[in-house]
Order: C-alpha cells, then structure tokens, then sequence
C-alpha cells in the first residue's frame, strides 16, 4: 500500500482546516456572553443558547425538522426495503427498470432536483404543504437507502457462499486426509 507523501498530507490538513474553522468559531461565539467575539474571553454564558428557545420561530423549526426527517427516512425506508430485497433476491422481467428509477434521482444534481421539484409543486398548488416536503426529501433518499439495502442483501450472501465454501473445503480437506493416509500406509505395506 502507498503512503501519502509529506506535501499530500499538509494539503489534506489545510483542507480540513479550512473546512472546521468555520464550525469551531460559531461554537466558541455560542458560549461567550458578548454580542462579538472577543479573544481571549473572560467568562463563558449560555445566552446565545437561551436566545434560541425565547424565539418561537426556533423552536417550531426545530420539530418541523425533527418531523420531516422521521417521515421521510420511515417513508424511504417503507420504499426501499421491499425493493431492495425484491431486486437482489428474484430475477424478473423489469429488475433492471426497477433498480434504475430507484436510483435515477442520483444522476441529477441535488439543488437542481430541489429546484424542479419546488416547480412542480408550485404548479399543482402544493408548495408550501408538508406532505410533499416528506415526498420530495423521500426522493432524494431513497437511492441511498436502496443501496443500503442492496449492499447488505449482497454481503449476506458473499458471506454465505463464502461459509459453504469453507465447510466444502474442509469436507474435501478432511476426506483428503484420509485417503492421503490411507495411501501412505499402502505405500509403506508395499515397501516392506
């Protein structure tokens, strides 16, 4: 295996860097009690935290977040599941149509899914209804959670092929043995 040289590794450390400093300044500011922040700070205060529950628009997002997420991986689930195991187990005519539709919403970019379906919706009148909200977010999960499924179906049975496979060998190994043995005890009898 080829190990990163010392360049390749300082580019990674950038990248990585640039990528959390954003985060680790928001939770540092989250803690300290003035309206900026100010290094080093003498105290730390939880207002910003208090400040969040006070709003009502906050808090209401929150649970509409909570409640979109577990309707749609429970509607994804529902979907993808049966599909999953119907596309790896059997072998029927549209396995293949199946297995693409399920997965056609990987071929569009996300942003550009979200701004056809929020179109859509818009034409028939639903735009702004929670139920389509859990639709369109179930599209664009589902895929992951078919291959999820599909992924799992197929190392069970890599895994059982592999577990017959050793209990063949040592079948055939152990009864090779024997007559391996035997023969060795043949060949002995007939030198003597």
């Amino acid at each position: 295996m080829q190990k990163n040289g010392p360049i390749a590794l300082a580019f990674n450390a950038l990248v990585i860097t640039f990528m959390l400093a954003p985060l680790l300044v928001v939770c540092v500011v989250a803690f300290t009690p003035h309206n900026t922040l100010t290094l080093p700070t003498t105290e730390f205060s939880l207002r910003w935290l208090r400040a969040v529950f006070e709003h009502p628009d906050f808090v209401q997002s929150f649970w509409n977040s909570l409640w979109l997420a577990l309707s749609t991986a429970t509607l994804a689930t529902l979907l993808a599941v049966p599909a999953g195991i119907a596309i790896t187990r059997y072998d029927f005519p549209g396995r293949g149509f199946l297995n693409g539709l399920f997965l056609s919403p990987l071929i569009i970019p996300h942003l550009v899914l979200g701004v056809a379906l929020l179109r859509l919706f818009a034409l028939v009148g639903g735009a702004g209804s929670f139920g389509w909200l859990v639709l369109a977010h179930a599209l664009v999960i589902t895929p992951y959670t078919l291959r999820l499924v599909v992924a799992v179906r197929a190392a069970r049975c890599i895994e059982s092929f592999l577990q017959k496979t050793v209990d063949y060998t040592r079948e055939r190994k152990a009864f090779g043995q024997t007559v391996f043995e035997f023969q060795n005890t043949r060949f002995k009898l007939a030198e003597a």
